[in-house]
């Protein structure tokens, strides 16, 4: 039997989910972990903007959230409620707080992520991947924990991870990746067990899951360290201040390679899409733009928005100094290049 589905377009953003005027999608509850990081801030936009689908949503981070966070909200930071709770505490001191401060959940979306501490150069961010598997498996599982030991019962909880669920950080990854490919074993990866406990918690509550797996994210925030645009916008701010032109940092394999990225205001119309729909329950979903890009491709365009010339890579090899393994997304940086 066919069915329809009315969208629409926002903005830069084309055929994003309408909901249908029922009953059962009003007067929601949302409960959003990480909601300080890149995609729990845009999934608090997206979902304080439809005050008639969720009319409470509680935003958990260990740190208070910054400055803006509220006034961009405007008239929906009224309905926007942050709790501070560190989810490296025992669960039951997560269960208290979540009882002093929620009456109800309908659904959970869960970004928190937690960086071990940092050795050598931004290049090392995941090099211990034991030790990120370690924390971050703590924070979903003793977050599980504490909700069990209350009252609470989300109709679905959602779980973002990522394109290293198939091992694209590690080396060449089979391209396209389907959500049905097997776990890359070669070394700890703390997708896996976050998946698991949340499988457990799900079956055991009869709760629904999703698991959503952007790819590289971009996206406006404060603070946000892991979203490479930020530094190629201060490259290019630099470039300009000094009326230099734009230099490609890497080679032509780099140069000419396709890339995708995950825009967090597109997923979270996605996420939002995904628990409110029946059927996507107990699924997982990669989720892109939709169109791969090369730097190549994007270079003039940045190099435009900043009025400059821009350079393409150096052609001569013996410039190069190797800087990181093959996923860095310039592979190569030449001398006096930021």
């Amino acid at each position: 039997m066919a069915t329809h589905s009315v969208v629409y377009s926002e903005g830069s953003l084309h055929g994003l989910p309408s909901f249908p005027d029922e009953s059962n999608l009003t007067n929601l509850t949302a409960l959003v972990t990480g909601a300080n990081g890149i995609s729990g801030y845009h999934l608090v936009r997206v979902l304080a903007a439809n005050p008639k689908r969720w009319s409470q949503i509680y935003c958990l981070s260990r740190r208070s959230p910054p400055d803006n966070f509220f006034e961009d909200l405007g008239e929906a930071a009224t309905r926007v409620k942050h709790i501070a709770v560190d989810f490296l505490s025992k669960p039951a001191q997560i269960a208290e707080r979540l009882k002093e401060n929620v009456q109800k959940i309908d659904h959970v979306f869960f970004f928190s992520y937690m960086q071990t501490q940092q050795k050598g150069s931004v290049l090392e961010m995941w090099s211990d991947a034991s030790a990120l598997a370690e924390v971050n498996s703590k924070l979903l599982s003793n977050f599980l924990d504490g909700l069990r030991l209350t009252s609470l019962q989300p109709k679905r909880f959602l779980l973002q991870t990522g394109a290293k669920n198939y091992g694209f950080h590690m080396g060449p990854a089979t391209n396209p990746s389907f959500e049905s490919d097997p776990r890359v074993t070669l070394e700890d990866n703390f997708y896996y067990p976050q998946e698991d406990a949340l499988a457990k918690y799900c079956e055991e509550t009869g709760a629904a899951w999703n698991v959503v797996r952007p790819s590289y994210i971009i996206g406006a925030v404060r603070d946000g360290a892991l979203n490479f645009m930020i530094g190629l916008a201060i490259y290019g701010a630099i470039q300009s201040y000094l009326k230099k032109p734009l230099d490609f940092p890497g080679d032509y394999a780099a140069w000419d390679r396709e890339f995708c990225q995950s825009t967090a205001l597109l997923n979270a119309h996605f996420e939002e899409w995904a628990v409110l729909t029946d059927k996507a329950g107990n699924e997982a979903f990669n989720i892109h733009d939709g169109q791969s890009f090369t730097w190549g491709r994007f270079w003039p365009y940045l190099a435009s928005w900043f009025g400059i010339p821009w350079n393409p890579p150096e052609a001569d090899s013996s410039k190069f100094r190797i800087w990181a393994h093959w996923n860095n997304s310039f592979n190569v940086q030449s001398p006096g290049v930021v």
